[in-house]
């Protein structure tokens, strides 16, 4: 569902965007990954109550193992 959200986010339809996003949240309402693609299209439509709101959400959630391949660390 994301995939698809970001897709739409590519072509400049932030609002189907939105759309998706939001509906992958109601399936998984702890979705790093949408919570941060309704934030970066709703600062795109000029939302940026509901931006800051989403990232900051994002930002709280505790990273599972799931998310850790989101996350890129360098090797020291």
């Amino acid at each position: 569902m994301t995939d698809l959200a970001s897709a739409e986010a590519e072509l400049s339809n932030y609002r189907g965007a939105l759309s998706l996003y939001k509906h992958a949240l109601s399936i998984d309402p702890h979705h790093i990954g949408a919570m941060v693609g309704v934030g970066l299209v709703s600062k795109k439509l000029g939302d940026n109550k509901t931006s800051t709101a989403f990232f900051k959400e994002a930002i709280a959630q505790p990273i599972t193992s799931n998310d850790s391949r989101m996350i890129q660390v360098d090797k020291l």
